[in-house]
């Protein structure tokens, strides 16, 4: 192991090693410096518990109403869609009941049509 003979002279280093050190006070510094680091971590976190909690919030507000909404609008469309299909259905069955001979024939093609298809 090199001595201190061995080190090059340099007033830094000759200034480090001549120093009196009082390592007591630098560790109770830092023990010091180390609480004051970890009670501001401690509050960050908090902070960022109180944030997040915030946001969640926020996201609550906003999108169940949203999400309530759309549900209430695909209630509307599917409740006219199936009026929509009634009024279709009572203008069918009024037709056929009015031109039975009609409905038969248009019956008799598209069935025709169907099995010239599926032939193919």
């Amino acid at each position: 192991m090199a001595s201190s003979e061995d080190w090059p002279e340099d007033r830094h280093t000759r200034a480090f090693i001549d120093e009196p050190r009082d390592v007591q006070r630098e560790d109770t510094q830092l023990l010091g410096e180390i609480s004051e680091l970890q009670s501001e971590i401690s509050g960050l976190r908090n902070e960022i518990a109180a944030l997040s909690k915030k946001v969640e919030l926020l996201v609550d507000d906003r999108a169940v109403p949203s999400v309530s909404n759309a549900a209430d609008r695909a209630g509307i469309v599917a409740h006219d869609a199936v009026a929509a299909v009634q009024q279709s259905a009572a203008a069918m069955a009024s037709t056929v009941r009015g031109q039975p001979l009609t409905t038969v024939g248009a019956a008799m093609l598209a069935g025709f049509t169907i099995a010239q298809l599926m032939r193919r």
